[in-house]
């Protein structure tokens, strides 16, 4: 009999709709009203509906998930206390989560399962320190760096985006929003009810790793000063994607919810909850509690599109490698933590372009600097000319200076990379003095590289090479500092 009315209820559902909406109730038959009845009644619930699930830690009494549908959240590294906290932003005092600097939460398998597909995770907490980078949520497990921070109180996904709203004080309460769509991979993040980043998650950064642990609040201080204590007043966790107007609804009703949720009573206490101990920190070594940021983006020189674009730091006397990372493909942005003090040598290289070379000097750099550079890639393009800006040599003479060789070995391994490439070495001076022997020091100062780069396993036979002393300036000769700019080394490619 059920099987049958279910077959009613989907083969005759617009039919009595119908009915319904041409005769008044009171007119329908008792089996017209019964049918319409059973319809209503064993109508299946839609797939998104009945999927709905999500988990919910407010503290009032514990870490325990507040309906029991959920595990407890464990602590790290440093256990917080429950304790009231008065909230100046909803006028109410709290139960709250207090913890100490690097003391964060994670949930562990396999409730973290939950976000595997599409997700939101919502919270209302604190923290006392924005002086640097500090760690909201942490998707992989202590390996990476990116994710959800607070960057000098400025909301950020690391490496990816950053947002410029009003800065967000100490200890000033915000409610927090994080939600990714699994089939777009569109990550939204809001603040207060209203959206700050928007973003398609293209190398699943905001995705939970292998581990299928997801922390809050807690980082691995690889960097140092990357944590804050602070305050959680409550954590939900959907396995479905949070909208606009959702976000600021339940922004705006936040005093009421957790009113309503204080009324619940605590969990019977009827078995021990199984704590998973947090991993230790892996060869912690003390860094300084200070760094600099290096941000920016990198585009294509021609048409000022973002690059997918890999990029290395190493410091300028050795060969330690300090940072790496990649770009963001869609945009293009890239950011890099670094220690102020040193020399650094960084590269930016990507498939199809010539890759760009230069130095970072944060030797007399003070704490907690930014340092923004947009970087432009050159394609490789037949009779595109680039300038070997680091090639040196002393005053009038053509004998490569040591500084030389880190350039020069890029150039050879972008030859190497590719094999069909040929290329014109080109000299150039400015026009003081004998203008023939600007031309045969000219010539020399190529002959020089030319020679350096077969050196490397270089065929002579792709490159050849021409001096032209001061016959192709760029730049004004009348003074010294646009002199020097026609003192240059140039290549051209020929052949790609």
């Amino acid at each position: 009999m059920k099987a049958l009315f279910q077959i009613i209820s989907y083969r005759g559902l617009k039919s009595l709709v119908f009915i319904c909406l041409r005769r008044s109730y009171q007119n329908l038959t008792f089996a017209q009203l019964f049918i319409l009845f059973t319809i209503v009644s064993s109508a299946p619930i839609s797939t998104a509906d009945a999927q709905k699930k999500g988990f919910t830690y407010t503290f009032t009494h514990s870490l325990d998930e507040i309906y029991g549908k959920g595990p407890a959240l464990v602590t790290v590294e440093t256990e917080g206390r429950i304790e009231d906290d008065y909230v100046p932003e909803l006028q109410m005092v709290k139960k709250v989560y207090k913890f100490e600097s690097n003391g964060g939460l994670v949930l562990t398998y396999p409730a973290v399962s939950l976000i595997d597909g599409s997700y939101s995770i919502e919270l209302f907490f604190r923290l006392t320190q924005y002086n640097a980078w500090k760690r909201v949520i942490d998707f992989k497990n202590e390996k990476s760096d990116t994710g959800p921070y607070i960057y000098f109180r400025k909301i950020s996904f690391y490496r990816t985006q950053s947002n410029d709203i009003t800065p967000i004080k100490p200890d000033q309460y915000i409610h927090y929003i994080i939600t990714r769509d699994s089939t777009t991979k569109m990550v939204e993040i809001f603040v207060d009810g209203s959206s700050r980043i928007k973003f398609k998650d293209e190398e699943n950064l905001a995705v939970v790793d292998q581990d299928h642990r997801l922390n809050f609040f807690h980082d691995n201080v690889s960097m140092g000063n990357e944590a804050s204590a602070g305050a959680v007043a409550y954590i939900k966790i959907n396995n479905y994607v949070v909208k606009a107007d959702e976000a600021k609804k339940n922004y705006d009703n936040l005093a009421k919810t957790f009113n309503e949720l204080s009324k619940i009573p605590p969990l019977p206490k009827n078995k021990e909850i199984a704590k998973t101990p947090p991993k230790p920190l892996a060869d912690f070594v003390p860094r300084p509690t200070t760094e600099i940021i290096f941000r920016g983006k990198v585009f294509n020189s021609k048409n000022q599109a973002a690059v997918d674009a890999k990029m290395k730091l190493e410091y300028v006397n050795g060969s330690a490698l300090e940072g790496a990372g990649n770009t963001h493909k869609a945009t293009g942005f890239y950011l890099l933590k670094l220690v102020p003090g040193k020399k650094y040598v960084y590269t930016v290289s990507a498939e199809g372009y010539l890759d760009y070379f230069d130095t970072l000097d944060l030797s007399n750099a003070p704490p907690n600097k930014e340092i923004v550079e947009d970087i432009y890639l050159e394609p490789i393009q037949i009779g595109q000319a680039m300038t070997l800006t680091h090639i040196s040599f002393a005053q009038s003479e053509y004998a490569l200076l040591p500084s030389s060789y880190p350039e020069l070995d890029r150039l050879v391994s972008q030859m190497k990379a590719n094999r069909e490439m040929e290329i014109e070495v080109n000299g150039h001076t400015d026009n003081q003095g004998n203008a023939k022997l600007n031309v045969e020091l000219s010539e020399n100062r190529v002959k020089a590289v030319k020679d350096y780069l077969i050196s490397k396993g270089i065929d002579s036979k792709r490159i050849k090479g021409k001096g032209y002393g001061g016959a192709k300036p760029i730049a004004s000769n009348a003074k010294e500092e646009t002199r020097k700019l026609n003192r240059r080394v140039e290549f051209t490619i020929l052949k790609y």
